[in-house]
């Protein structure tokens, strides 16, 4: 073993289930940084355009009110994104460019990462009740218990 190599804990080998696993989570929490930022410049572009509209006193245009754009479609959504897999899991059914169980794998995929933005609060504390009496009776049961 060289000097200057950090020795490395032990530590079992990452399975390729958990390598699965946080590629799915990371890609799905860039997904949220995606949407995040698409819409704080959404709403900086808005204020931009507000604002110049008012500085050069401009009418506003009846087919294109304020805060509103014919591109507001194409803003990047984790719900546009679901949209768009869906879209194409329709296409490559239909011209059967991918198996069935390819399908559904994507469908899996793409539930999954889109559903961790759910994950993302943390879960209620559990009732105080049911843990003080279990801890009450773990207690018990090792007095109970010949040393």
């Amino acid at each position: 073993m060289a000097a200057n190599t950090p020795s490395q804990p032990n530590r079992q080998p990452i399975s390729p289930a958990e390598n699965i696993e946080a590629m799915e989570f990371l890609l799905g929490q860039a997904l949220l940084a995606i949407e995040c930022d698409n819409a704080v410049l959404r709403s900086r572009l808005q204020r931009i355009e507000a604002a110049l509209a008012k500085a050069s006193e401009k009418p506003q245009d009846p087919q294109h009110p304020e805060g509103q754009d014919e591109s507001d479609d194409q803003d990047f959504t984790l719900d546009s994104l679901g949209r768009w897999v869906a879209t194409c899991l329709e296409r490559m059914r239909a011209h059967q460019a991918a198996t069935s169980r390819q399908v559904v794998a994507i469908g899996d995929l793409t539930d999954r990462v889109l559903g961790l933005g759910e994950a993302l609060n943390p879960p209620p504390p559990p009732a105080i009740g049911p843990a003080a009496h279990a801890a009450i009776q773990k207690a018990q049961q090792r007095r109970s218990q010949p040393k």
